[in-house]
């Protein structure tokens, strides 16, 4: 796992927790960010939507990745924390 990035080690571990554990899957797909955020014992700033999508047999996702060139930054110093662009939104501050 040493190779995942901290999204991908936080989507590994949403995911394998969501199949352990009915109620948290149904947490997870009621209210994604309240979820997420007792889980892991953060609180994301206001512009920091989580989705999360129950795969079905006959529907595919594909998720893209960000687009560096044209992505606002939602992390920006108007959360009153210049440094915050600068980390992960799950990042310990």
């Amino acid at each position: 796992m040493a190779d995942q990035t901290k999204r991908q080690q936080l989507e590994t571990h949403l995911a394998a927790r969501a199949l352990q554990d009915p109620d948290f899957r149904e947490r997870l797909l009621k209210d994604p960010k309240a979820a997420v955020e007792q889980e892991i014992g953060l609180r994301f700033p206001d512009g920091v939507h989580i989705s999360v999508h129950e795969e079905k047999l006959n529907h595919l996702h594909v998720v893209l990745p960000i687009d560096l060139f044209t992505a606002e930054n939602p992390f920006a110093v108007a959360a009153g924390d210049a440094a915050a662009g600068d980390r992960p939104f799950w990042a310990k501050t």
